[in-house]
């Protein structure tokens, strides 16, 4: 069912709120400058915003997948993509034209799929041999990196051509991919304890990195290209300085799994969406962290025992910071605990955060 003929299912709400009033009480965190609920029961793993005021958010409900086309502008949207799951890893280009998903074709077999957001169309199909573990299109969406899990090789995929470019083999298991800014490096995380780097163009191996921790991935690069962040083991943040060659800060205020990055256009902060229940705002030259924004801060007078952000991103004109997440509880029902649970996308006015910040009101 299309989303705009089941819109009388949706809770959609918009609730400005005063920054000052906020501070002041005892929530410990910043609160969104308005947030969309967007459906009972469902799971929102992925925000991506585009062009045009659009957002686009990966929505999981029971086995039904599906991609919401968001127009902001107008507070509405429309359903582009759907099928049934269960659905592992996926990516959405960076211009947002290509999702890449995982699925299941049987109970034996796995399967990627590269669909075209904008018509729905099914464009390619690729056959597996196990779950994908990370997956990653480079900056131009020409490109999509494919990790499958316990793998140490990591297949280069030509989206246009439909065929596979090179296939990246390191000695060890790998756990996350990334691609370099201008494109042209592979990183991967290697179970090794070590960074390794692939030349794109040629497919040789350019450099490898030593790193003290395991490194779990998500990870992604700054803007500028000088800064590599990796979720690392202990709910932490690594940062490298790629021309160093080295990790030269770690973040630490998270407690539990960190499962998004973002950095801003200028690659001076960074924003880390955790299990936790919150983002955290970070300055990528000192390591310090600058503010929280906590959604737990709606559990006081929330009926929801849970919150989880799952994924975090800036808007491209950097104004904006949108995040997506999920608050559920636990309640008895005549056929044992069920999990209610609702998804929703929040947004912060970059501008108002950076004058609470210079303010010193955090």
């Amino acid at each position: 069912m299309r989303w705009v003929e089941d819109v009388a299912r949706f809770i959609v709400f918009i609730s400005v709120m005063a920054y000052g009033a906020a501070i002041c009480g005892s929530a410990g965190g910043l609160p969104p400058s308005s947030t969309l609920a967007i459906e009972q029961g469902a799971i929102l793993f992925g925000v991506h915003p585009l062009a045009d005021d659009q957002l686009l958010v990966q929505r999981l409900k029971g086995k039904l997948y599906s991609v919401l086309l968001w127009d902001l502008s107008e507070g509405r949207g429309q359903e582009t993509i759907s099928f049934q799951g269960p659905m592992g890893g996926s990516a959405i280009s960076p211009c947002g034209r290509w999702l890449a998903a995982e699925f299941r074709p049987s109970a034996e077999a796995w399967a990627l799929g590269v669909w075209d957001v904008n018509t729905g169309e099914l464009m390619h199909e690729l056959e597996l041999t196990d779950p994908v573990a990370d997956a990653v299109f480079n900056p131009d969406g020409s490109l999509l990196a494919i990790l499958l899990l316990h793998g140490s090789a990591v297949a280069l995929w030509d989206v246009r051509a439909s065929a596979l470019r090179y296939t990246l083999v390191a000695p060890n298991p790998l756990s996350w991919v990334t691609f370099s800014p201008d494109g042209r490096v592979l990183a991967a995380g290697s179970v090794d304890r070590t960074v390794r780097l692939w030349n794109v163009a040629t497919g040789e191996e350019a450099n490898v990195l030593s790193s003290a921790t395991y490194t779990t991935g998500p990870a992604l690069f700054a803007p500028s290209g000088r800064t590599l962040a990796v979720c690392s083991e202990g709910y932490q943040i690594v940062l490298w300085d790629m021309l160093a060659g080295r990790v030269t800060l770690t973040l630490s205020s998270h407690l539990d799994r960190v499962a998004s990055l973002a950095f801003s256009s200028d690659s001076q902060v960074l924003a880390t969406a955790s299990w936790d229940g919150t983002i955290r705002l970070w300055s990528v030259g000192t390591g310090q962290e600058m503010c929280t924004l906590d959604l737990r801060s709606a559990l006081e007078d929330s009926e929801y025992d849970r919150w989880a952000v799952m994924s975090v991103a800036f808007a491209p004109d950097g104004t904006v910071l949108f995040s997506a997440s999920m608050a559920w509880r636990w309640e008895r029902t005549p056929w044992g605990p069920a999990q209610v649970s609702v998804g929703l996308v929040h947004l912060w006015h970059v501008g108002e955060l950076l004058e609470v910040v210079r303010a010193g009101r955090w």
